[in-house]
């Protein structure tokens, strides 16, 4: 049977259409081939059996497509020692392939018993686990307090965390089991950094948060770094209103601001009359008077006091008489 690995192979696609050997064959011997690289790929060694027969039902050919080009085919496979036939690039890959699944099938299996241990473990024996890196905590609280300072005197002075951080604020639970303690040196440290935003309600909301998704707890390593995050994007969204110190300083605020509006506008309304008078200008110049019905009055006024007289006056009514 088969391992789980060997159900696929590597088909280099550029080395199969270039290579000489396999281009000279006809059509019944590359599809031979393929069939008995794929079954010396699912044996146990990367080989086949030096049996005219069993090669030729391993091939899928019939007696007459396997006397023309079974030489062909068994020309890329060589004979090993013990008799068996072996193709020697097919070898190289199916090795690297085997290794590369021993691998990642131990990894697999040692992180597996690393989390079959951690779900026997109390959070306090999974938190000293981590500083420890030893197995489960089995010894006496004497002997635990002793691997404690240990590793304690192991780790760099520069490294240590301050055991006064003044009270206890909240916690926030962490991806291992155990809990970073808020304390007031994190609530001196964000308060001045984020004067918008209510930190300890802040440290509230980010509790709540964790608990309702424990996918997504944070490691000790990165708790500061998420709530950093959560208190800027908090600081961004905060709203401050401006309320002015007195109110005749916010009435003359205003009304600069319409004055300003109220030239911009009286300019705008200039221009545009402008542009009007110029527009029926050209029409009048270029003896085109019934474009005059359709000016505005103050347009009639100022080309001339009645343009109406200048347009052809047709009757509507003819009789013969």
């Amino acid at each position: 049977m088969a391992e789980r690995w060997q159900q696929w192979m590597p088909f280099h696609i550029d080395r199969w259409r270039g290579s000489m050997h396999v281009q000279s064959m006809r059509a019944a011997a590359r599809i031979g081939y393929l069939y008995l690289l794929a079954a010396a790929w699912q044996s146990d060694d990367c080989s086949l059996s030096d049996d005219d027969e069993e090669l030729q039902i391993r091939a899928a050919l019939d007696d007459e497509e396997w006397r023309e080009n079974s030489a062909a085919i068994l020309r890329r496979f060589t004979k090993g020692e013990d008799g068996r036939l072996v193709n020697v690039v097919l070898l190289s890959e199916w090795k690297r392939a085997e290794e590369k699944f021993k691998t990642n099938q131990a990894r697999a299996e040692a992180t597996n018993r690393k989390r079959a241990t951690n779900a026997g473990r109390t959070p306090h024996e999974r938190e000293a686990h981590a500083l420890t890196g030893t197995g489960t905590l089995t010894g006496t609280s004497t002997e635990t307090e002793k691997t404690f300072a240990s590793t304690a005197d192991a780790v760099p002075a520069a490294s240590r965390v301050s055991p006064d951080r003044g009270a206890l604020l909240d916690t926030l639970p962490l991806n291992d089991g155990t809990h970073y303690e808020v304390r007031e040196d994190d609530l001196a440290r964000d308060n001045p950094l984020y004067p918008g935003v209510d930190v300890p309600q802040a440290y509230r909301a980010m509790k709540a948060y964790l608990l309702a998704n424990p996918r997504r707890t944070k490691t000790r390593g990165g708790i500061r770094r998420f709530m950093n995050n959560w208190l800027s994007r908090s600081q961004d969204t905060a709203r401050s209103v401006a309320v002015p110190a007195r109110p005749d300083a916010a009435m003359g605020s205003v009304r600069a601001c319409s004055a300003r509006d109220e030239a911009a506008e009286a300019e705008e309304e200039a221009a545009r009359r402008e542009a009007a008078l110029s527009y029926w200008r050209e029409m009048k110049a270029m003896g085109r008077p019934i474009y005059a019905r359709e000016a505005p009055r103050w347009v009639r006024e100022a080309l001339e006091c009645v343009v109406s007289s200048q347009l052809p006056v047709l009757s509507c009514f003819q009789t013969d008489n």
